[in-house]
């Protein structure tokens, strides 16, 4: 069910780091080849917006519902901050990778079975 979940979900090709301290989200890495790539995303870019919606505490739920509606063949528009500036990249998402999808469930399941280890004691 979770895999059949996550492959309607658009990909767009970013690894990012997030700053737990300043909520700070960070492009480490744009996969080669990504709709992140085509859009024009780079290393370092800080994350700003999604679809207007500023990333911010008070946003969460929006940003969550935006997110959610994301899916391969819609555009996406990502304010990202770089040393020149404030930038709008759009990007088109595509459908998520066999080699990521079966990424994310994996790290789901070593969580789950983290979370069901810690849980018994």
């Amino acid at each position: 069910m979770m895999a059949g979940e996550l492959k309607n979900t658009g990909w767009l090709g970013l690894e990012i780091d997030h700053d737990q301290d300043t909520g700070v989200m960070t492009v480490k890495r744009v996969v080669p080849g990504s709709p992140a790539e085509k859009a024009g995303f780079a290393a370092g870019d800080a994350l700003v917006a999604i679809n207007g919606i500023k990333y911010a505490d008070g946003n969460m739920e929006a940003i969550k519902a935006a997110k959610k509606s994301l899916a391969p063949g819609k555009q996406v528009t990502y304010t990202v901050k770089r040393a020149s500036g404030l930038k709008d990249v759009t990007a088109t998402l595509a459908e998520v990778p066999q080699e990521v999808l079966a990424g994310w469930v994996g790290g789901h399941m070593l969580q789950h079975a983290e979370n069901q280890a810690v849980a018994k004691n």
